[in-house]
């Protein structure tokens, strides 16, 4: 019976005894490498966001431009009464579709870079 409570406070010990002993300097290293992650991980959310924001505002603007085109000037004609080949539906296009690309693209920022886990 001695030797079972011998044991069961021996145990404790040897497996705290073989694990790594914590520095406080290891700590400060550890902390310090926390908070540049922390920041970088800021910085890079801050990125994203901004390009988030420009890609919905060439979104936006190629759908405004969009509707101003299909609703003010449908009705317009030349002289020989042919409908005019109205370039804005092109320009919109091409501004919902570069606000898309740079709205998908803008996570660029948070997943390409490869962080340690501590």
């Amino acid at each position: 019976m001695k030797s079972i409570v011998v044991l069961l406070l021996l145990v404790p010990g040897i497996c705290f005894a073989q694990s790594d002993t914590l520095s406080l300097e290891s700590l400060n290293k550890k902390i310090l490498q926390l908070n540049a992650n922390h920041n970088e991980l800021i910085i890079a959310t801050k990125k994203a966001s901004l390009e988030q924001e420009a890609g919905s505002l060439l979104i936006v603007a190629g759908l405004v431009l969009y509707g101003l085109d299909l609703f003010v000037f449908q009705d317009e004609r030349d002289a020989n009464g042919k409908p005019y080949d109205n370039k804005s539906r092109y320009l919109s296009f091409g501004l919902v579709f570069s606000g898309t690309i740079l709205h998908i693209d803008s996570h660029r920022w948070i997943k390409r870079k490869k962080r340690p886990i501590i």
